[in-house]
């Protein structure tokens, strides 16, 4: 797991693209909606910088339909919080995935796209 350093870490805040700017990125937009349980998988490989997707939660995504995809997308947005150093909250998690799957699900893809997180770990875990 990354454990970002002093010098790495960013002031405490909250994700840096809103819930509903799922338009400013269109191909990830386009995945999440069509293949979220892809999007998922995709994220979960990022957070544990591995080059590919996470074929475990892709599974679990798609086999276990809707509350699969609440529990893997609540999992990403809690690494992304602690990768990103955002400000823990479960609660609004939990609400986003289950009330707003797609839009929460391509809010952490944007952050994991944006930020190059993949690189990162993977630099991070080379390094070690």
């Amino acid at each position: 797991r990354f454990s970002p350093s002093i010098q790495e870490k960013s002031t405490m805040g909250d994700f840096d693209t809103g819930i509903c700017d799922c338009l400013s990125d269109m191909p990830t937009c386009c995945c999440t909606y069509w293949c979220w349980c892809i999007q998922i998988g995709n994220d979960s490989g990022a957070l544990q910088g591995s080059e590919g997707m996470d074929v475990l939660w892709c599974a679990v995504a798609c086999c276990c339909g809707f509350w699969g995809s609440c529990i893997g997308t609540m999992r990403n947005r809690s690494e992304v919080r602690r990768f990103m150093n955002y400000k823990e909250d479960k609660s609004n998690d939990r609400l986003c995935a289950c009330c707003c799957l797609p839009c929460a699900t391509c809010q952490e893809a944007r952050v994991v796209k944006r930020n190059d997180i993949r690189k990162k770990i993977q630099a991070k875990a080379t390094n070690v």
